[in-house]
């Protein structure tokens, strides 16, 4: 019998049976289930020596067993987390684990559950993400995170984890926007290093150390305790979490003795340049002098010895390249037999410890040395013991914890005479290069951190790195930053830092006023990047609010003195603030007839409100002796009243116009806990935030209930800092730091709806969020001098779509086949069920278009359309006889040719697959569903070749063996055909010209297409195979998608695309194989509702999305997309809608080295 579970009394749980022969691909979970079988078929141990015991150390100790079967079945094989087998062991783990092992209680927990949590299906992610929560906690217990330091999410790692299934980046993205505190960031990082993340290679530092296992300020500990030895290892994680975290592989289970441990890291990181750096540092501790592992950190001993770490990781190169501070790492590091105890105060000074005596009875059994705080010195006896160094300060700590290493330096200067006595010298040429490329990478680096809080700034730092180096990374990066918040449409630089915002009731104008009172105002053309800013006013002192009318004709500005109005006319003066008086609040009606200001007084007196006619130029005003705060808002929803809001106390009043007279009003009545509050511009709704994660709007009409809010709206971030209601009241928008928040409201006891997130706005200003027009679509914000302009119906920067007649499929149906002119001006769409064919243009707001369609039951006649290389013409033909007629683009598309159906006794259709005109236009290759390929001659269809398909692929009387798009292709010359045998899983390529038949076997193909002379094969493994276009040779083999829904199709050039079964486009460099990102299609009601295809050019993608099926109000509209693939349209969309250019002074403070001569965006 095996020994009984620690504190049961009965028998470990012990797992299910091991995975199929099959999954020879799963390493570890292969032995973990072999020791695990070790455990079931010998449970007396009579043949073998393991025990529970020492299984579940090799699963949770050095070697982490357990969480790489976590980590691999994530990347691999999702599905057995949510198994039997995977519960099985995570229970026996648990259940079997000593009570003094370093682990901790539960040791399988985080790992399992965080993989969970990036695995779930999406009716599973919320429960598997709240199921962290106990995690969560055991790390705020365990006193090993910093306090103090300001916790900032982190960013979706796409540069740090290329190869990530995209699956598994958007559920990191979600985990990603509930981390609140450092605590659910150590859970990101073990999330980020579960996904494949990896630490920046070359970037650890070391530091030997010795400490307490209690708190070792002087006098709280007994001087008999000796000290533990140990190396302190900090290493950067790119796109981590931003600040200071335990290693949570190693660091699982151990326990700070109190809180002094935590302020000293905090203090170490306010010690160190990563303070202002805001990157991701991860550290863990091994002793040297234990058998046993760690448990306990006591006290804060360690602060000196973590400054020091952190300093020295950030002088540590970024790359593999040579340079001055990776030279000074190899000859001039830290001494690995030196150790440094210390503690470190908040204004950098180094504190005296207690415990010095056992700290000095440890070092001197490992025969090192040690640096201690001068503070102790007079403890320890006279002279000294050799090896003690004192340190008053952290440099005289750092020298004296440094040593030259000799023989290193040696090298390097033996190395360097004989490169001198040669002549072997490096060129200069060579070393700009190599700098160049470094540049390049950190730039690329940078931009990838700047994504979410600065779009803009990550898009001229994308465009300078691919200028610098067009490498697959900066081509990544540009990619990224284009396509990240796809609402943003660009920002608009305001000549100085922005105070307030206000947009035209018609949308086409959007005003700003600057802390140096300009006011000034833009009308939005179709392309918002090129509006032009105008001057429209000026004040003395920072402006406050603005308002304009319906056309942005009119408008008036306000700042703590004065009023003005534009455009100046013989009335525009008319109304004057008396000078007793401060504006606090100004209006226009849409009409631009009235102008109404609120103002108040220094002693608080009762608020004014006054009334502009600007047609008569009478004035009026009234006293608000009801309120006893002046109104924050105003609006003038027409020439008949005008609604005033005070957002303090959530007081509101209606007044006619052109009289003033009270109509309605009354006091909601807010908290204390009021940041900001709203009223919309028709004056119906108001709303406020107390930091909520919801809204309550409430309708400016009888009295309103503070607990029963007319609408409600879900909303995230904190601290608010602006709120926004659409025209209507039908949206609600709140700031927080550089995001938006933006979702539809609705009635309380409906579902709220969850936010859609404007991320990259930059530091937003307080009070500068507004919607712009009436749509309730799209958005302004303000950032230091920047107005960002923004639209929810907006898809993407580098892309535009229209609808499209696209009928919806049937589940067994393929996607939309698509054509696209060669002029890349058109395309011809046939929908999956092949009923019917349409062509028009590409673009935004596109509503001609030809169409035609079958109306008799039972007939799918379409198949692939075929555009003539002239564009003049497309073959259109039959899936039901191979059949086809020639139609003519000219008006009225009129058939000028036709094909005769070939000779077919059995009449058993078999429609094209795949369609390509050869070079000299002649012909035409058709791949058909059995997979046969014929040559047709173009203009009457006769085949000249024909090379027949496998016969178990051949027609049934059953139905045509239509083949769905990307199971056949041809290459571009039409010197191959390659076409999916699903049966046999093998993909047959036919040489064209001689007919010759290759097969490759291998594991199930989901995906084929060529790319210059190289043909791809996508396997159901995620495996992308690159094969030579004969297939007679592998060459390669890159990662693809495993769960492909379409593609892959390339441009024949640089670029291969694959959507999965989310809608999820990802886009892959070729050859390298290095991801560039991915981006979301529009999105059907199945996998195979989209279809792709490049234009010939290969410059653009088109996506096909048809119409909801579920949905009888689209009238089988769907939508086409054609989206720029063409790096220098990406650098252009970058350039041009970041809205400035980098600055010397902005160069440097993210670079930390001087700015080149030549910062204009390259786009």
């Amino acid at each position: 019998m095996s020994a009984p579970v620690r504190g049961t009394g009965r028998m470990p749980r012990l797992p299910g049976p091991a995975p199929a022969t099959g999954r020879s691909a799963l390493p570890h979970r292969a032995r973990a289930a072999s020791l695990m079988d070790d455990l079931e078929t010998d449970p007396d141990r009579s043949r073998s020596a393991v025990s529970p015991g020492e299984v579940v150390k090799v699963l949770t100790g050095r070697d982490h067993l357990w969480w790489k079967c976590c980590r691999e079945a994530l990347l691999s094989d999702p599905g057995w987390l949510f198994q039997q087998q995977s519960e099985q062991w995570r229970t026996f783990i648990n259940d079997t684990v000593a009570d003094d092992a370093t682990t901790g209680p539960n040791p399988a927990d985080s790992p399992y559950l965080v993989a969970r949590a990036l695995a779930a299906p999406p009716d599973g992610q919320q429960r598997s993400l709240d199921a962290l929560a106990p995690a969560a906690q055991r790390w705020r217990e365990s006193g090993l995170l910093s306090a103090g330091i300001v916790f900032d999410p982190f960013v979706i790692p796409d540069q740090a984890m290329p190869d990530v299934p995209e699956r598994v980046r958007s559920r990191l993205a979600r985990l990603q926007s509930r981390a609140e505190d450092p605590a659910e960031g150590t859970l990101g990082v073990l999330a980020l290093l579960l996904a494949g993340a990896r630490f920046r290679e070359h970037r650890a530092v070391r530091v030997s150390v010795v400490f307490g296992r209690s708190d070792d300020v002087p006098g709280a500990v007994q001087e008999q305790e000796d000290g533990v030895t140990g190396v302190l290892e900090l290493r950067e994680l790119p796109g981590g979490p931003k600040g200071l975290f335990p290693d949570p592989l190693t660091m699982a289970g151990v326990r700070s003795s109190g809180p002094a441990f935590g302020q000293s890291l905090a203090h170490a990181w306010q010690a160190s340049p990563w303070r202002a750096a805001g990157r991701c540092v991860v550290w863990r501790i091994t002793l040297t002098d234990q058998r046993s592992g760690l448990r306990t950190i006591g006290g804060g001993s360690l602060g000196v010895a973590f400054a020091l770490g952190l300093r020295e990781l950030f002088r540590r190169p970024l790359g593999h390249r040579p340079s001055l501070a990776g030279l000074r790492a190899a000859v001039y590091g830290f001494r690995s037999r030196t150790a440094v105890t210390g503690r470190l105060d908040a204004d950098q000074r180094i504190q005296p410890v207690g415990g010095l005596d056992g700290k000095l009875r440890a070092v001197g059994r490992k025969d090192w040395r040690l640096v201690a705080p001068e503070g102790n010195r007079s403890q320890v006896s006279q002279p000294p013991p050799p090896g003690l160094r004192f340190a008053a300060t952290l440099k005289q700590a750092e020298k004296y914890a440094r040593q030259w290493r000799t023989g290193r330096l040696l090298t390097v200067a033996v190395v360097i005479a004989v490169a001198v006595g040669t002549g072997v010298v490096v060129s200069t040429m060579e070393s700009a290069d190599a700098e160049r490329r470094n540049t390049a990478a950190r730039l690329a680096d940078l931009s990838s951190t700047l994504i979410r809080s600065d779009v803009g700034l990550a898009q001229l730092f994308a465009a300078q790195a691919y200028h610098y180096d067009k490498t697959p990374e900066t081509r990544a990066a540009l990619f990224r930053s284009v396509t990240a918040s796809p609402h943003r449409v660009t920002s608009l630089a305001a000549g100085g830092t922005v105070s307030a915002t206000a947009a035209s009731g018609d949308g086409h104008t959007i005003v700003a006023g600057t802390a140096d009172g300009s006011v000034v105002a833009w009308s939005l053309p179709t392309d918002p990047t090129k509006a032009h800013r105008r001057t429209v006013a000026r004040l003395d002192r920072p402006v406050l609010m603005i308002a304009t009318d319906e056309g942005g004709r009119v408008g008036a500005a306000i700042d703590d003195r004065t009023l003005r109005i534009w455009p100046a006319t013989r009335f525009s003066r008319s109304l004057r603030i008396p000078a007793e008086e401060r504006p606090a609040a100004v209006a226009v009606s849409p009409s631009g007839r009235y102008v109404a200001a609120v103002t108040d007084t220094e002693a608080l007196d009762s608020p004014r409100l006054r009334l502009l006619d600007l047609r008569t130029g009478d004035s009026r005003s009234v006293v608000l002796d009801d309120l006893s705060l002046p109104p924050s808002s105003v609006t003038i929803p027409d020439d008949g009243q005008v609604v005033l809001f005070d957002g303090g106390y959530g007081a509101w009043q209606r007044r006619t116009l052109p009289g003033l007279d009270r109509t309605g009003g009354s006091t909601v009545g807010f908290g204390t806990a009021d940041y900001a509050a709203a009223l919309s511009a028709d004056g119906k709704y108001f709303t406020y935030t107390n930091a909520d994660t919801w809204l309550p709007l409430w309708r400016t009409s009888g009295r309103p209930n503070i607990d029963r809010p007319a609408l409600v709206a879900e909303t995230r971030g904190k601290p608010p800092l602006s709120l926004a209601l659409s025209a209507d009241g039908s949206r609600a928008a709140q700031a927080a730091d550089t995001t938006i928040y933006v979702a539809p409201s609705v009635q309380p006891d409906q579902d709220r709806a969850a936010p859609t997130e404007l991320t990259g706005a930059g530091p937003i200003t307080r009070g500068t969020l507004a919607f712009i027009g009436s749509d309730s679509e799209r958005l302004l914000s303000a950032s230091g001098d920047l107005i960002t302009l923004w639209d929810l119906s907006q898809r993407s920067r580098i892309g535009v779509g229209s609808k499209s007649f696209i009928p919806s499929s049937c589940n067994a149906c393929s996607s939309p086949w698509i054509a696209v002119r060669p002029d890349g001006r058109h395309v011809a769409v046939t929908d999956g069920n092949g009923t019917s064919l349409t062509v028009q243009r590409l673009g935004a707001n596109v509503t001609r278009r030809y169409t035609e369609k079958t109306t008799e039951l039972g007939r799918a006649p379409y198949s692939p359309p075929l555009w003539s290389p002239d564009g003049k013409h497309l073959i259109v033909i039959s899936a039901e006889d191979d059949s086809a007629r020639i139609v003519s683009t000219a008006a009225g598309h009129p058939v000028t040719g036709t094909w005769a159906a070939p000779d077919d006794p059995l009449q058993l259709a078999d429609p094209p697959a795949s369609l390509r005109y050869t070079p000299d236009g002649r012909s035409v290759v058709e791949v058909t569903g059995s997979g046969t390929v014929l040559v047709r001659e173009a203009t009457t269809g006769a085949i000249r070749t024909n090379v027949p398909g496998p016969a178990h692929m051949a027609p049934t009387a059953n139905g045509p063996t239509a083949l769905p798009p990307g199971y056949a292709a041809i290459q571009k010359d039409a010197g191959h055909a390659a076409v999916i045998d699903f049966a046999r899983r093998q993909v047959r390529v036919v040489d064209i010209a001689d007919g010759r038949v290759r097969k490759i076997r291998g594991s199930e193909p989901t995906g084929v297409a060529f790319v210059g002379d190289d043909l791809l094969i996508q396997r159901k493994s995620g495996e992308l195979e690159v094969w030579n276009a004969a297939g007679s040779t592998r060459t390669g083999t890159l990662r693809g998608l495993s769960d492909l829904a379409a593609g892959p199709v390339t441009n024949d050039r640089d670029t291969i695309v694959e959507m999965d079964s989310e809608g999820v486009a990802t886009f892959i460099d070729y050859p390298s194989g290095h991801l560039l990102g991915t981006l979301p299609l529009p999105e059907g009601t199945k996998p195979s509702s989209v279809g792709l295809a490049f234009s010939p050019d290969g410059d653009e993608l088109v996506s096909a999305t048809e119409a909801d099926g579920n949905d009888a109000s689209t009238l089988d509209i769907g939508q086409i997309y054609n989206w720029q693939t063409e790096t220098d349209a990406w650098l252009h969309t970058a350039c041009s809608s970041a809205g400035r250019e980098l600055t010397e002074k902005v160069w440097r403070q993210h670079t930390r080295t001087p700015a080149p001569s030549e910062l204009r965006c390259p786009g």
